[in-house]
């Protein structure tokens, strides 16, 4: 366990008070893979896109109808002309309302995706702070995979995150990282995941290495020194 300063003791002390019950008493831990189902199952069920399905829904069956019967009956009563007009209305009323709903899927998917990001932050946040309590294996485990999917997440969104959110990020997590899990590794991670965000003209540009005064060091002084103490402290390379 890495050992922390005062003030980062004032903080976490700080941080901990919001996660008790008024009671006193500690809270019941939520096992990892229902955290994250509760997020999925949260995305999934989106009003705006049950809306927009029911509205294509009913516009694709009038319109089918529509084109139906009018070829039906033109053909029979033997006005062609005003059948494919109907025709030619119904199916542009139909390319209407699935061109709309494809954008409104569209901009519904980009806010559920920064929600589902938000979600993940959060709840991950919340069970690192839980399981830097915690020693037993079962937390070391679980910090393990949790740091594993913020990864991964970081990775996947590459076109959605800016570069201050990533600092964030990598800010956040750092103080939370117990002896069991390499932070020199997630640091190597989020580095190449920013890098052609922060230096698009020059793809060549070299990763940033630990000093070399920092690797005669112990192990667990180094994930000290390496980590970094505050997001506002990250000032975004121009």
């Amino acid at each position: 366990m890495l050992h922390y300063s005062t003030e980062e003791n004032e903080k976490d002390e700080r941080m901990w008070r919001g996660y008790y019950h008024r009671s006193g008493e500690r809270p019941v831990r939520v096992p990892f893979s229902v955290m994250w189902l509760r997020a999925l199952r949260s995305v999934i069920s989106s009003r705006v896109l049950d809306a927009t399905k029911y509205v294509v829904m009913y516009t694709t069956a009038f319109s089918g109808v529509v084109c139906f019967v009018a070829l039906k009956l033109g053909v029979q009563l033997g006005i062609d002309l005003i059948a494919h007009q109907l025709c030619s209305v119904a199916l542009g009323l139909m390319l209407v309302a699935r061109t709309t709903n494809a954008y409104e899927r569209f901009w519904a998917a980009r806010t559920k995706f920064s929600e589902l990001l938000r979600e993940c932050y959060d709840g991950c946040r919340r069970a690192l702070t839980w399981c830097d309590t915690d020693r037993s294996a079962t937390a070391t485990h679980d910090t393990k995979r949790i740091v594993g999917a913020m990864i991964s997440i970081v990775a996947a969104s590459e076109a959605q995150l800016a570069v201050t959110k990533t600092f964030k990020l990598r800010a956040s997590l750092a103080p939370f990282v117990q002896d069991g899990v390499e932070l020199d590794t997630i640091e190597e991670a989020l580095q190449d995941d920013c890098n052609h965000v922060m230096s698009p003209k020059s793809p060549s540009k070299k990763p940033l290495q630990t000093p070399r005064h920092i690797l005669g060091t112990p192990r667990w002084s180094r994930l000290r020194i390496l980590r970094f103490p505050d997001p506002r402290g990250f000032r975004a390379p121009t």
